[in-house]
């Protein structure tokens, strides 16, 4: 069961109010959420801008000066795959200055393209003239991993991030992206939900997140608290 709520705690009861067995409740985005006790934090940190350009909200991207981490149980490099390892071993360093929280890696590994609901493999979009279209937290990152894999951006349209674009914004996107001389619209499987059916010329780009470094302390400590 699911629930969505900017009143955390509210939610919360709601869920369990339908949903009596449950007795695990998994907060996405709460670590700003100070009115309800948490068993164990889990904090993401993008490695390609683990610290917002050292400010906060509207300066720069943090929600929390670094020194909150403290309060993490564990805390976790994203996107490592767009980094060297330079660059991971000095987060490394300044995150066990911040917090004597377990520290883990993950990376981002493409699975798939998926057009009509037939899944094609990543390399599929070598070659191809796309638009890239997405309403994540760093878009950069998504049109990276398309290069990566060969596809020729011929323009790119990012919306604030949980955005929905509306029918009409839509259809002016997909005018943009023809203009552009692309083939094919290509989206997060994050934004395709909010776009319902999906035309042929729009392709959902596949991506999974695994932990290498560090899982077993991830586990571990999701095991204690359970």
């Amino acid at each position: 069961p699911q629930v969505e709520n900017a009143d955390r705690h509210a939610g919360g009861l709601r869920l369990l109010g339908d949903h009596p067995d449950v007795d695990v409740l998994l907060l996405d985005d709460g670590f700003q959420h100070w009115q309800l006790a948490s068993d164990l934090v889990v904090v993401l940190l993008d490695a390609t801008r683990p610290f917002g350009h050292g400010h906060l909200l509207p300066r720069g991207l943090l929600r929390e000066p670094p020194s909150e981490l403290a309060r993490a149980g564990v805390v976790v490099a994203t996107r490592a795959e767009r980094v060297g390892d330079e660059a991971l071993a000095a987060l490394r360093t300044r995150v066990g200055e911040l917090t004597p929280a377990a520290f883990a890696v993950a990376y981002g590994r493409p699975l798939g393209v998926e057009v009509e609901g037939t899944v094609h493999p990543p390399g599929w979009l070598q070659g191809r003239r796309i638009f890239a279209v997405c309403g994540i937290g760093n878009p950069d990152a998504f049109v990276a991993h398309l290069r990566d894999l060969g596809a020729a951006v011929v323009g790119m349209r990012f919306l604030a991030d949980h955005a929905a674009p509306t029918s009409e914004a839509w259809d002016a996107i997909r005018q943009e992206a023809w203009g552009a001389g692309a083939e094919l619209l290509v989206t997060t499987r994050k934004d395709a939900v909010k776009l319902g059916r999906l035309d042929a010329d729009v392709a959902v780009y596949e991506i999974a997140t695994y932990v290498d470094e560090g899982e077993q302390d991830l586990w571990r400590a999701v095991g204690q608290v359970l």
